[in-house]
C-alpha cells in the first residue's frame, strides 16, 4: 500500500483471496481513502469501504473505472 507522498507498506500473503486481502486493507487504510487497485475480483467489495475505489484497466492502456 502507498500513501500519496507516504510510506510503503508491503506484507507477505499465503493467498490472494479477498477474505485474506481484505482485512489487511483495511487495517492500513482511512474509510475517507480514495483507494486505486485494478480491476481483479477480489478488491470489488472496497468501494463498500472507503470514499472512492478507481481501479486500473491494464487492458486498456491509461483507462481508470470506478
Amino acid at each position: 500500500m502507498v500513501q500519496r507522498d507516504g510510506n510503503v507498506r508491503t506484507q507477505i500473503l499465503p493467498d490472494r483471496t479477498a477474505p485474506m486481502l481484505m482485512p489487511t486493507i483495511m487495517k492500513h487504510g482511512n474509510p475517507s481513502a480514495c483507494v486505486m487497485t485494478d480491476e481483479w475480483i477480489g478488491y470489488h467489495n472496497l468501494k463498500t469501504i472507503y470514499a472512492t475505489h478507481e481501479k486500473a484497466n491494464h487492458s486498456a492502456k491509461g483507462i481508470r473505472s470506478r
